[in-house]
């Protein structure tokens, strides 16, 4: 594991280990009790083609790419036209290896892109070229240049022209860092999250705390989430962001000491929303769990919570099997679960996508 991921753990696992909800504005989180039952249809073992321990799925031209965050961090392939696997191992020392790396998240369904966290290049599989041939190598394709006051980038997201991202700061007053890869240079957006817990934090604390969020964009869109919040930016033509919708259900509370630093209160904090978002051209998909966190240390997440782009809730839904990672295609969910040996689930979004 990478230093940077064992920075984060370290820092999630402080926060988990003594926090508590607490409700921000008049937002209130959907009722459970009309969560529907959504139809779980199907299963794939991918224990048994060699995925051993995924922690990200995602849908692109008929594959299922996996990839872990431990180990050697391997991408797996999974082709659903043949269900053959094809590993690619990208860490390492050797031409276009890296010793750490982020996925970048985005659209684009023919490839799949990650950065090097330390060096900022950015990489990319070819998924037409993995299907002919499947010793294929990953392809350099540009390089980031590195912004001063940004000492960790988190969960980049991609779309045309603008890198999004958020990270850890040790400079500047923005939560929503953007990166132009015509012009090469960057902008920086959006406030914080406003709450009274956390308007005296130092910027690294405070960018530790929000920094960590993932997202999801149609291209005109971008949404971020986490904890108990989901925010929604329309995408402005020259890359700036405005917020038009916040759900800001809860979040961790804070004691502030007097010589600036602070600790989280409790013990009694559910996990809220998952690291993990997925979207498609009518929604945004969100894994939810109430549970406390210690009573759900496999991170399976029970409900899933549906959104539309203008930032509507729009359904909850009960899992049969939960779930900890998800992707959506057409009207099929594919989600990981630990509940067993690795596997798949399949989820039916017939109903959802009908209305």
């Amino acid at each position: 594991m990478g230093k940077k991921h064992i920075f984060l753990v370290l820092s999630i696992l402080f926060i988990i280990s003594s926090c508590q909800n607490k409700g921000l504005g008049d937002n209130e989180l959907p009722d459970f009790g009309n969560a529907e039952n959504l139809l779980l249809v199907d299963s794939i073992e991918i224990e048994k083609l060699g995925i051993l321990n995924p922690q990200m799925i995602r849908f692109s031209d008929d594959f299922l790419v996996f990839h872990s965050s431990q180990g050697l961090r391997e991408f797996h392939f999974l082709d659903l036209r043949s269900m053959t696997v094809t590993e690619k191992i990208v860490t390492g020392q050797g031409p276009n290896e890296v010793s750490d790396y982020d996925l970048i998240l985005g659209n684009d369904k023919k490839t799949v892109n990650y950065i090097d966290n330390q060096k900022w290049d950015v990489y990319s599989f070819n998924l037409d070229s993995i299907r002919a041939n499947p010793a294929v190598k990953q392809q350099w394709i540009y390089q980031i240049p590195k912004k001063k006051g940004v000492a960790f980038m988190q969960i980049p997201i991609e779309t045309g022209r603008y890198i999004f991202f958020t990270g850890v700061y040790t400079s500047g007053d923005k939560w929503i860092y953007c990166y132009d890869k015509q012009t090469q240079e960057f902008s920086s957006y959006a406030d914080f999250p406003d709450y009274e817990g956390a308007r005296n934090l130092e910027l690294m604390t405070k960018s530790m705390l929000f920094g960590l969020v993932t997202k999801a964009t149609n291209g005109k869109r971008l949404v971020l989430t986490r904890w108990g919040t989901v925010d929604f930016f329309d995408i402005m033509p020259d890359g700036g962001l405005k917020v038009f919708r916040e759900h800001h259900y809860f979040l961790p509370e804070i004691e502030l000491y007097p010589n600036g630093t602070f600790r989280y209160k409790g013990e009694a904090i559910n996990w809220g929303f998952s690291f993990f978002i997925s979207s498609d051209e009518k929604y945004i998909y969100l894994l939810y769990s109430d549970k406390i966190i210690y009573d759900n240390l496999d991170q399976n997440f029970e409900y899933l919570f549906v959104y539309d782009w203008s930032g509507n809730s729009v359904k909850q839904y009960s899992l049969e099997k939960p779930l900890y990672n998800i992707t959506v295609n057409g009207d099929k969910l594919y989600g990981l679960s630990r509940e067993e040996e690795p596997i798949v689930y399949i989820y039916s979004l017939e109903d959802l996508l009908r209305k």
